[in-house]
């Protein structure tokens, strides 16, 4: 109609947008416990588990990619099976390749439908091919619980969602430690002395608080303060990607200069690290694993892309400059310091006496 308003579709991003989205997901915490981790384990050990799980979760989340565009080819299938009141029974009798989805009891006894037999043509990722266009696309936002629900039976839902409980719950609260422990050793001003492992010394002269409390006490604020955000649905956070993004490339940039300084200083103790200790392999995987972790949030990052003919490229280029980010960060670390505390930046904290940074002393 003329001069009526014409409604706005979807929001779309560029592959660019979405490599910046995607960067910031992937890097997070995981990324501070890897030099610990390195350190523990040696190394050449270090280097290679963290090349070969950059390629696992890389490999693992263009599966996610694939179940999704799979997923999306069910779904437009069994839609134009109700629409046009197609009797399964009937076709199946017809032409029994063409059923995709018949109803057998025997399915229940297993965690993934049996009765999908892939005969869904799937040429690209939303693609025309050959003048005809794939059932199997990327053009419905498709979440995982989504499709639990689509290909597991009632088993298979069950442990899906033990499975992502059990993940959010880890997340949060190595989230929640970090932040808390941080602060913490930042704002303390007296010495640890010999408490180290019971937080009993006191944080601040005059104040009867041990280091214990003022651990709680931040974890409380950091509760309080993002707790609500759980039941609100933030959208439009671009500038907001944006702006975290640049402010995690200059914090890893500047812990990568300030230990290489520190490696070219001879007059301070440097790190001695082994070239393999087998016995910290489970440290490296679960830190390494952790770090790279971003498979359940690919379905709303890949929804808004315009062309996702590019996503195996874009995904696969932040997989590889993170892994890059991640041993240049790693090695600068456990050759610059002799001994490296579980979360990498407490190794840049200021020593409060005398009141100089200790790694520029």
């Amino acid at each position: 109609m003329a001069g009526g308003s014409v409604p706005a579709g979807p929001p779309t991003m560029s592959s660019a947008t979405a490599a910046i989205f995607i960067f910031n997901l992937i890097v997070g915490t995981g990324a501070l416990a890897l030099p610990a981790a390195f350190a523990s384990a040696g190394w050449l050990l270090g280097l290679l588990l963290l090349v070969f799980l950059a390629l696992t979760s890389y490999m693992t989340a263009t599966w996610v990619i694939e179940a999704i565009s799979a997923c999306n080819g069910i779904t437009k299938v069994e839609e134009s099976l109700r629409i046009h009141n197609v009797n399964e029974s009937n076709s199946d009798e017809e032409d029994e390749d063409k059923n995709f989805f018949d109803d057998d009891e025997r399915d229940r006894e297993y965690l993934v439908r049996t009765d999908l037999r892939g005969q869904l043509d799937v040429p690209s990722y939303g693609a025309t091919h050959r003048d005809h266009k794939s059932v199997c696309n990327l053009g419905k936002q498709l979440e995982l619980a989504t499709m639990a629900e689509m290909l597991f039976n009632k088993t298979g839902n069950i442990l899906f969602c033990i499975c992502m409980i059990l993940y959010l719950y880890g997340d949060l609260a190595i989230y929640c430690t970090a932040v808390a422990k941080s602060f913490r050793d930042v704002t303390c001003t007296q010495p640890q002395g010999n408490s180290t492992t019971n937080g009993t010394s006191i944080c601040w002269q005059n104040v009867n608080m041990d280091r214990h409390s003022v651990y709680r006490v931040y974890v409380a604020v950091f509760v309080a303060l993002l707790g609500p955000f759980t039941f609100f649905n933030v959208t439009k956070t671009k500038y907001l990607q944006m702006f975290t993004t640049l402010m995690r490339w200059v914090a890893f940039t500047a812990m990568i200069i300030l230990s290489i300084r520190r490696i070219l200083d001879r007059s301070v103790d440097h790190g001695n690290p082994g070239v393999v200790n087998l016995s910290s392999i489970p440290e490296v995987f679960g830190v390494s694993v952790y770090a790279f972790m971003c498979h359940h949030s690919i379905p709303s990052l890949i929804s808004p892309v315009k062309d996702k003919r590019r996503l195996g490229f874009t995904l696969g280029l932040d997989y590889s400059l993170i892994a890059g980010f991640y041993l240049l960060l790693s090695l600068t670390g456990i050759f610059a310091f002799s001994s490296l505390p579980d979360l990498y930046t407490l190794a840049f904290k200021p020593e409060r006496d005398g009141g100089t940074v200790g790694l520029l002393d």
